[in-house]
């Protein structure tokens, strides 16, 4: 599995959507080309319908080298897939702990503005587990079955 992070300066992206960065592409494409070297064929790939996590795939597959003439892998996007929801935070600078409180600077924002009409806090860690368990059984189970019962190795 691979995650691959895309940060916007100084603020919470999530599910926010942002272009995949240059260095980004470079760094999929140089995963792909390691894992052709050492011939660990790509032969699922998964990601979020973020055009930052889409984008990585595609760099990463772009780099897999197909001479054996099968089907080229195709990227499967799941939004059940997307990074944590920052709800309110999305897109806003991360704040600092204020000197004075013991508050983090979230915790401090978030009981100043939790009343507002708009204010939407961030997804639990909860509801993300529920989230990849939900992932792991819709989609990576079949995964694995159908790669034992290939007599593939699973690893």
């Amino acid at each position: 599995m691979i995650l691959h992070v895309a940060l916007l300066i100084s603020c919470s992206a999530g599910v926010r959507d942002s272009p995949l960065t240059v260095q980004g592409v470079l760094q999929a494409e140089r995963l792909g080309r390691y894992l052709t070297a050492s011939e660990q064929p790509i032969t699922h790939v998964f990601s979020s319908d973020l055009q930052r996590a889409v984008k990585t795939a595609e760099a990463l597959l772009s780099a897999q080298t197909k001479n054996d003439g099968s089907a080229p892998v195709k990227v499967r996007q799941l939004p059940i897939l997307r990074e944590q929801d920052f709800g309110f935070y999305e897109g806003k600078p991360f704040y600092a702990r204020q000197r004075d409180s013991k508050k983090s600077g979230k915790d401090a924002h978030r009981s100043q503005h939790q009343d507002e009409p708009d204010f939407q806090d961030v997804e639990s860690k909860e509801s993300m587990s529920i989230r990849t368990n939900a992932f792991v059984a819709e989609y990576l189970s079949l995964v694995f079955r159908g790669l034992v019962s290939e007599q593939r190795a699973i690893v």
